[in-house]
C-alpha cells in the first residue's frame, strides 16, 4: 500500500478517490491540493481523514444499510396506513425523524469528501427528497396543514358545513404528500452507479492480480510501484483479501522448471479470464457517461417537472367537490317535519353557498321547502348547472330533495387550465428535446462533424489547415478572460473522448504538414479522400513552375566534430530562421539534409499558362510572378540578416571550443536561387516516401549554392530567376559571371546581392515575442497572410523592401556604386574576350571597394592561367568543374 506519510508525499486528487463510483479511473494528481497550504503532516492527516470517510461512505454496508432506510422512505408511510391502526402512528413519525437523521449526515459527509457533489444537481435532490420527509412526520404535518381543527363543531346546523371543508383540506394535503413523496424515488438513482462501481472495483482487483502474477513470474519487484498505487485506490483493509488471492502466483528463486511452466500457465489463464471478464464488463467512456449522466439528469429533471406542475392545471387543485352541497341537503331532510327547524338549515344552507365562486341557484324540498336565486338554469349549459339531488323515507312517503348550483366559474377556469395544459407540455416537451438534442450536440455531433470538417481541410491542404487551426486556437484562447483560463487551467476532469479524438486529428494534421509540406498535399489529399481503408501514396507526379532554393552551412563537419550532441541544436536554431524567414516570405520548407535546405516558392494559377489542346504549362511574366521571385530573394537576404544578427546563433562565434579548432568561426551559409519546372510528387516506396521535386532546376539550385563557395558570395541567382525579378529589384543584383554547372552545357548568368553585414544593427528583442510558441506561429501566419493580400491585391509590390526593410537598407548602404558600375563594365570586357581591358577595368574596380571582392578574383585568376590573352575558342562563358 502507498503510505501517506512517506517520504514522497504527493498530493491526492479527491475526485479521483471517488472517481471508481462514477467509471473513471483513479489517478494521483501531483498538483492541486485545497490543502496544500497546510503543513505536511496536518496535510496527510486531513487526506487520510477524508480517505477513511470515503471508505465508510462507499462500503457495501453502508450502502445497503442506506438503501432500507431509501425503501422505507418511500413506502413506509402507505404501509402505515394500509397495515396499521392510528395508534401506532407514533413508532412510524420515529423511524421517520431517524431516516432524516441518516440522509442528513449522509449529505453532510459527502460534500466534504466527494469532489464535485456539494451544490451539484444531486445535492439539491437528495436534500428536497430529505425534506420531503417531513409529510410523513405527523406531529408537524397535521400542525401545517390545520388539519387537527376540523372535529370541533359547535352547532348541529354548521357541522356538515365545517366538515365538508376539513375533508376538503384532508384530501389538498394529501394531493401535496403524495407529490413530494415522488422526489424521492430520485435516491434509487444511486442504485445504478453503485453496481457501475463494484464491477469498476472488481476490475481494478483482477488486474492487480493480472500484475503481481506477472512480477511473481519474472522473479522481480514492480519497480514503478505501479500495483501499490492501484491497490492504494481500493480500500485500507483489502490488503490481505489481495495477499490471499493471488499467492498461488508467487514463486521464489529457486524454483524448479516444472513449476515456472505451471505458474506461466496460470499466468496465462488468469490473464485469460480476466480478459473475459474485462469483456464482459467494459469500461464505460468518459463521453458515454456524460451523455449517460446528462440523460439521467434530464430525465429526473422533465419527470419530476411534469409530475410537480401537470396538477397544477387541474382546476380540482384550487377547489374541490363541494361535498358540502349534499351535506346541506341531508341536513334539510334531517330536519323533516319540522318545519321551521327546516327552514333554519335551508336557510343556512342557501347563505353559505349564495356568495361563493360556485353560488347555489336552485333549492328544492317537497312539500317543505321552496327558493330560487335570479339566474334561471336553464340559460347554462349542461357542464355550467351543477345538480345535486338525495331523497329521505318518512311515514311511508318518500321526499325528495335537489339543489342546483351554477358552475361557470369553474368551467372557465378548468378551460383556462386547459390552454395553459397544453402550452406547458408544449413548453416542456420542446425545451427538454432542445436540451437532448444539445447534449448530443454537443458531445456527439458537434465533435463529429468538427472532425469531418478539420479533415476534409486536411485532406485539401494540411499545411494551411494546421496554420488556420493554429490561428484559430490562440485566437479563442485571447478571447477568452483572464479568469476563463485560470478556471480552464484548474479544471482537473480529464477531457471527452471525442475532444481528445479532435486534437489527436488536429495534431495528426499538424505532423502531416510538417511531413509531407507543400508537396505533400495531392498525396495527402486523393489518399483521405480514398474509400475504403487503402493507402497509395505513390501517386503520379504533378509538374509545377518554382523556385528553387538550395542553402547549407558552411564547416558542418568540423562544427558537427566540436559540438557532438549538441550540433542538433545549433543546426534546429538554424532550421528556425531559415524556416520562419522564408515562411513570411511565402516560401515553404521541403526537405532537410543534414546542414542543407531545400526551400520552395510555388507559382500559383495566376502565373501559369497551361494549354488545354497540348497540355503544355509555362511560366507568364506579370506582377504576380515579379513579385514571387522578388520575395524569394527577399527571403534569403533576411535570412542572412537574421543569422548574423540574433544573439542565439552570434553566441557560437564566443564558443571557446569552436575558436580552438576554427579561429575566427562564425555561422557563414551560402544560398543558391533558380526556378523552372519540376515534377512534384512521392519519392521512395511503400515502406517511406518523401514528398519533394524531381528536374535539373532543382540540381542547378544545389550547383548554385555549391558555387557560392568558389565566388566567395553569400548568394548566387541564375538568369532564369533574375528576368523574372521585378525591374526595381534587379537594380540590386551585381552580374558577376556567366558559366556552365556540372552536368548542364547550357550557359547561365550569375547574379548576386552585394552585403556588407558590418551595416546590421544587433538584435535586442526577445527570441520569442510571444511567450507561448503557438501565439508566435499563429502571428507569423496572420502576418504573411497581411503581406501575400496586399501583394495579392496590387496594395503593395514586393520590391518596395529593398527600400523600406531596415536590414536591407543597413547591408546595402557601404556599397560603392561605383565599384558596382566599374565591375560591370570590365565583366562585358572578360565575356566579349577582351581580357587586357578586364584585367585593368577589375584593377580599377577594385580601387573603389573597401576590402576584397570574390567575383573580382575568382575572374582574375581565371584569366591569369591564359596570361591575360582569351583564348581564340572564346565562347564567352567559361565552365565550373566543382560542384
Amino acid at each position: 500500500m502507498v503510505s501517506i506519510d512517506s517520504t514522497r508525499r504527493t498530493s491526492l486528487d479527491f475526485k479521483a478517490l471517488n472517481s471508481y463510483e462514477d467509471g473513471v479511473q483513479p489517478t494521483i494528481n501531483p498538483t492541486i491540493n485545497p490543502e496544500e497550504d497546510k503543513p505536511p503532516e496536518q496535510q496527510s492527516k486531513v487526506i487520510a481523514l477524508k480517505k477513511k470517510a470515503l471508505f465508510i461512505l462507499d462500503h457495501w454496508c453502508t450502502t445497503v444499510f442506506m438503501m432500507v432506510l431509501t425503501i422505507y422512505a418511500l413506502f413506509g408511510d402507505s404501509f402505515r396506513t394500509i397495515l396499521t391502526s392510528k395508534d401506532t402512528d407514533e413508532v412510524f413519525y420515529i423511524l421517520t425523524i431517524i431516516c432524516m437523521g441518516f440522509f442528513s449526515i449522509e449529505i453532510i459527509v459527502a460534500s466534504f469528501v466527494k469532489e464535485g457533489y456539494w451544490l451539484s444537481f444531486f445535492f439539491w435532490l437528495d436534500v428536497i427528497s430529505t425534506i420531503s420527509l417531513i409529510t410523513d412526520i405527523g406531529w408537524a404535518w397535521d400542525e401545517m396543514t390545520g388539519q387537527d381543527s376540523t372535529n370541533k363543531a359547535s352547532s348541529k346546523s354548521s357541522h356538515f358545513t365545517k366538515a365538508s371543508r376539513a375533508s376538503r383540506a384532508g384530501t389538498r394535503a394529501a394531493r401535496i404528500v403524495r407529490l413530494v413523496r415522488v422526489i424521492r424515488l430520485v435516491r434509487i438513482t444511486k442504485l445504478y452507479k453503485l453496481s457501475q462501481a463494484a464491477k469498476e472495483k472488481l476490475l481494478k482487483k483482477d488486474e492487480i492480480l493480472l500484475k503481481r502474477a506477472r512480477v511473481a513470474y519474472r522473479g522481480n519487484e514492480d519497480p514503478i510501484g505501479e500495483v501499490e498505487v492501484i491497490e492504494s485506490d481500493l480500500g485500507i483493509n483489502e490488503e490481505s483479501e489481495l495477499n490471499s488471492m493471488s499467492q498461488n502466483f508467487s514463486m521464489s528463486d529457486g524454483a524448479t522448471s516444472s513449476k515456472r511452466r505451471s505458474t506461466r500457465k496460470s499466468s496465462l489463464a488468469l490473464k485469460s479470464t480476466l480478459k473475459d471478464k474485462a469483456l464482459d464488463v467494459p469500461k464505460e467512456s468518459r463521453v458515454g457517461k456524460k451523455l449517460s449522466d446528462l440523460t439521467t439528469k434530464r430525465v429526473i429533471s422533465i419527470s419530476l417537472v411534469m409530475v410537480i406542475f401537470l396538477p397544477l392545471f387541474d382546476s380540482t387543485l384550487y377547489y374541490d367537490t363541494n361535498v358540502s352541497y349534499s351535506y346541506g341537503l341531508n341536513a334539510m331532510l334531517e330536519e323533516i317535519p319540522d318545519q321551521a327547524a327546516l327552514n333554519r338549515a335551508g336557510d343556512y344552507f342557501i347563505k353559505e353557498h349564495k356568495d361563493i365562486d360556485t353560488p347555489i341557484i336552485y333549492v328544492h324540498v317537497d312539500l317543505y321547502y321552496d327558493w330560487s336565486s335570479d339566474t334561471n338554469p336553464s340559460d347554462l349549459r349542461p357542464d355550467e348547472l351543477g345538480v345535486y339531488a338525495t331523497t329521505k323515507d318518512y311515514l311511508n312517503t318518500t321526499y325528495n330533495a335537489a339543489s342546483m348550483f351554477d358552475l361557470r366559474w369553474k368551467t372557465k377556469k378548468q378551460s383556462a387550465l386547459d390552454i395553459g395544459l397544453t402550452l406547458f407540455v408544449c413548453f416542456v416537451l420542446t425545451l427538454f428535446s432542445l436540451l437532448f438534442s444539445k447534449d448530443t450536440q454537443d458531445l456527439i455531433i458537434g465533435p463529429l462533424e468538427s472532425m469531418i470538417y478539420k479533415v476534409s481541410k486536411i485532406s485539401e491542404n494540411p499545411v494551411k489547415a494546421a496554420q488556420e487551426q493554429e490561428i484559430e486556437e490562440v485566437t479563442r484562447n485571447m478571447a477568452l478572460t483572464q479568469s476563463a483560463l485560470l478556471k480552464q487551467k484548474k479544471d482537473k476532469n480529464a477531457p471527452l473522448e471525442t475532444k481528445v479524438l479532435e486534437e489527436t486529428l488536429v495534431k495528426i494534421g499538424a505532423l502531416l504538414a510538417l511531413g509531407f509540406g507543400e508537396a505533400g498535399s495531392e498525396v495527402i489529399a486523393k489518399n483521405v479522400n480514398r474509400s475504403g481503408g487503402e493507402v497509395d501514396p505513390l501517386i503520379p507526379g504533378k509538374k509545377r513552375f518554382c523556385i528553387f532554393g538550395f542553402c547549407d552551412i558552411r564547416q558542418f563537419s568540423d562544427v558537427t566534430e566540436v559540438l557532438q550532441k549538441d550540433v542538433m541544436i545549433f543546426v534546429n536554431e538554424i532550421a528556425k530562421i531559415v524556416h520562419s524567414t522564408v515562411n513570411y516570405y511565402s516560401g515553404s520548407a521541403n526537405k532537410n539534409i543534414g546542414e542543407a535546405f531545400l526551400i520552395v516558392w510555388k507559382f500559383g494559377r495566376e502565373s501559369v499558362l497551361e494549354d488545354f489542346l497540348t497540355g503544355e504549362v509555362r511560366l507568364i511574366d506579370n506582377h504576380h510572378t515579379n513579385d514571387l521571385a522578388d520575395l524569394s530573394v527577399i527571403a534569403y537576404l533576411k535570412t542572412i540578416a537574421a543569422i548574423n544578427k540574433s544573439p542565439k546563433t552570434l553566441a557560437y562565434q564566443n564558443h571557446p571550443e569552436l575558436i580552438a579548432k576554427l579561429p575566427g568561426f562564425s555561422i557563414k551559409m551560402g544560398f543558391g536561387l533558380h526556378q523552372g519546372w519540376a515534377i512534384e510528387g512521392a519519392i521512395g516506396s511503400e515502406f517511406k516516401i518523401d514528398a519533394s521535386y524531381l528536374s535539373p532546376n532543382v540540381n542547378m539550385a544545389s550547383r548554385l549554392e555549391a558555387a557560392t563557395r568558389q565566388f566567395g558570395v553569400h548568394i548566387l541567382i541564375s538568369d532564369a530567376l533574375y528576368k523574372i525579378c521585378s525591374h526595381q529589384a534587379r537594380k540590386n543584383f551585381r552580374k558577376i559571371d556567366k558559366v556552365t554547372v556540372k552536368g548542364s552545357k547550357v550557359p547561365i548568368e550569375l547574379y548576386t546581392v552585394d552585403l556588407d553585414l558590418a551595416g546590421l544593427e544587433l538584435s535586442t528583442e526577445a527570441d520569442d515575442e510571444f511567450a507561448d510558441l503557438k501565439q508566435a506561429r499563429a502571428y507569423a501566419y496572420l502576418k504573411r497572410e497581411k503581406l501575400n493580400d496586399a501583394i495579392k491585391n496590387k496594395n503593395y509590390r514586393a520590391h518596395r523592401l529593398f527600400l523600406d526593410d531596415k536590414d536591407l537598407r543597413n547591408m546595402k548602404k557601404t556599397i560603392s556604386k561605383n565599384f558596382q558600375h566599374l565591375f560591370s563594365l570590365a565583366l562585358e570586357d572578360y565575356l566579349k574576350g577582351n581580357w587586357l581591358e578586364a584585367q585593368i577595368g577589375f584593377a580599377k574596380a577594385l580601387a573603389h571597394k573597401n576590402g576584397k571582392d570574390g567575383p573580382t578574383e575568382v575572374i582574375l585568376e581565371f584569366m591569369k592561367e591564359y596570361d591575360y590573352n582569351a583564348p581564340k575558342d572564346w565562347p564567352g562563358y567559361r565552365i565550373l568543374h566543382d560542384k
